[in-house]
C-alpha cells in the first residue's frame, strides 16, 4: 500500500492535514483544550499499543485532482494484542482504471502475504518465537517529542477555529474548519517547499498520475471532525485539505485528499490464521538468530555510480561500503567513492568519510558524520538479512550533474 513516491506525497499531504486539523479542534472546553485533545490523542496511541486485547481499525485516503480520481486507498487491519496477531487487507484504485489489493497476516510464529499476480500464499515460519509488538507507539519514538514541538508552532492562533459538542453517552465530538484566508503563511511555505521537493526528481515519469505542481503552492482549505469516546479513545477521524498550484505549463489544478480513519469492535475483534488447504503456497523457514547484525556483514560492498550520456548509460565509477567491524551494538567502517579517468568534473566532491554506527534494532543502525563543508549530517545502514545486501544512506549524497545517489550496495565475493 502506497509504495511510490508519489503515493508517499500523497500520505505525507494527508498526514499534515490531518495533524493541522486535529491539532486545531483543540482549544476547546475549560482548561487547555489543545492539551486535552493531544492527550486523547495519545492515550488512544498508548491504549492501541499497551491495554486494549484487541481492535479493528479502518481507512480510506482519496486523492481527486478536482472532480477526477487520482488514487483511492481503503484498508483494514486488525491486531490482537493477547496473540501479537495481525491482519490486514488493502484495495487500491488509480486514474485509468487500475486497481490491485494486497493480504497479509503474521503472529509470533508465522509471516504470509499474498500475491495476487502469481495466485500464491508466501509463508515463512520462524524457528523462535518473534517478540515484537504489533502495534508500536509512535510517541515513544525518539522524535516524537520534536515533532510535537514543531506542530506547536505551525498550529499557533489556528485553535480559535473550532467548535466542540459534548454527545449523550460521554464522548466529546470535534469539528472546525479553515479557509485560505485564514491559514497563515508559515503554513504555506512549510507545504509549498514540502510539495516541489517531492517533485524534485527530473527523470519523474509521464504516466504518474499526479499533476506536477510547481509553483502558486498554497493550501485552499481544511476541515474535518473527530470523536472520542466516552473511554476516551479517540474512535473516528475525518480530514479533508485542498491543496491549489499550477504545473509548469500555467495550468491550475485543485488537489483535493481526504482521509477517515476509524477504530471499531474493541475487544471483540478476532484474528484467523488463513487456512491454506488447496491453495498456492511456496515456504520458508527463517532462523530467528539471521534477524541480528553480526560479524557476518564484515567485508566490502560496491555499487556502481552511473549517468545518462548520449542516450546511454555509463559507469563513471564506484561507490564502497568497507564494513569492518560488528559488536553488537556498533558497526565501524568507511565509506568511498571512486571516479575513472576523465571524470573529474563529477569527483569535485566525492564523498569519502569513516562512521561509527549506533545498532538500533535488529536490522538498522545510525551513525554520524561530517560533510565535505565541515558540517555534521546523520545517515544509516539497513541489513537484507536474506541475500546479504546492505543500504547505506547519508542525507547530503553527491547530487548533482545528472548523478543519482544508490543507497543499495551488494558484497563483494573473493570468486
Amino acid at each position: 500500500m502506497l509504495k511510490d513516491k508519489k503515493k508517499v506525497m500523497a500520505v505525507s499531504f494527508c498526514l499534515g492535514a490531518v495533524m493541522l486539523v486535529t491539532t486545531a479542534f483543540a482549544d476547546v472546553a475549560s482548561g487547555s483544550g489543545y492539551d486535552r485533545l493531544k492527550d486523547a490523542v495519545k492515550f488512544t496511541a498508548e491504549s492501541c499499543s499497551e491495554k486494549l486485547h484487541s481492535f479493528t481499525v479502518d481507512g480510506t485516503v482519496t486523492l481527486k485532482d478536482g472532480d477526477k480520481l487520482l488514487a483511492s486507498d481503503s484498508f483494514t487491519q486488525k491486531i490482537d494484542n493477547t496473540k501479537n496477531a495481525s491482519e490486514n487487507r488493502s484495495s487500491n484504485e488509480y486514474a485509468g482504471g487500475r486497481k490491485d489489493s494486497s493480504y497479509s497476516y503474521r503472529d509470533e510464529e508465522t509471516s504470509i502475504s499474498y500475491d495476487a499476480g502469481t495466485d500464491t500464499y508466501y509463508v515463512t515460519e520462524f524457528t523462535k518465537k518473534r517478540d515484537s509488538k504489533i502495534f508500536e507507539n509512535p510517541f515513544k519514538e525518539e522524535r516524537a517529542e520534536d515533532m510535537e514541538k514543531i506542530l506547536d508552532a505551525l498550529v499557533g492562533n489556528l485553535k480559535d477555529y473550532v467548535v466542540v459538542e459534548d454527545k449523550a453517552d460521554g464522548g466529546k465530538e470535534f469539528s472546525g474548519s479553515l479557509s485560505e484566508a485564514q491559514i497563515p503563511a508559515l503554513v504555506n511555505a512549510v507545504t509549498s517547499f514540502a510539495f516541489k521537493q517531492t517533485f524534485a526528481n527530473p527523470n519523474a515519469s509521464s504516466e504518474d498520475y499526479i499533476p506536477e505542481i510547481s509553483k502558486d503552492i498554497f493550501v485552499k482549505k481544511i476541515s474535518g471532525n473527530a470523536t472520542v469516546n466516552k473511554d476516551g479513545i479517540m474512535d473516528s477521524l475525518f480530514a479533508s485539505g485542498v491543496l491549489s498550484g499550477k504545473d509548469k505549463e500555467g495550468n491550475g489544478h485543485d488537489l483535493t485528499l481526504e482521509v477517515l480513519f476509524k477504530i471499531s469492535d474493541i475487544n471483540s475483534t478476532s484474528v484467523s490464521k488463513p487456512q491454506l488447504e488447496g491453495k498456492k503456497v511456496e515456504k520458508r523457514t527463517y532462523a530467528a538468530e539471521e534477524r541480528t547484525i553480526s560479524q557476518k556483514f564484515i567485508g566490502k560492498y560496491k555499487n556502481d555510480i552511473v549517468i545518462l550520456k548520449d542516450d546511454k548509460f555509463i559507469k563513471i565509477g564506484e561507490r564502497i561500503v568497507d564494513i569492518t567491524q560488528v559488536d553488537g551494538t556498533h558497526i565501524s567502517g568507511h565509506y568511498s567513492e571512486k571516479f575513472k579517468e576523465g571524470y573529474d568534473e563529477y569527483a569535485a566532491n566525492k564523498m569519502d568519510i569513516n562512521f561509527d554506527a549506533q545498532v538500533k534494532d535488529n536490522c538498522n543502525a545510525e551513525f554520524e558524520y561530517t560533510n565535505s563543508s565541515g558540517n555534521k549530517e546523520t545517515g544509516n545502514l539497513s541489513f537484507n538479512i536474506t541475500n546479504g545486501k546492505i543500504y547505506f544512506h547519508v542525507n547530503s549524497p553527491m547530487l548533482k550533474k545528472g548523478i543519482g545517489y544508490d543507497s543499495e550496495f551488494s558484497m563483494v565475493f573473493s570468486d
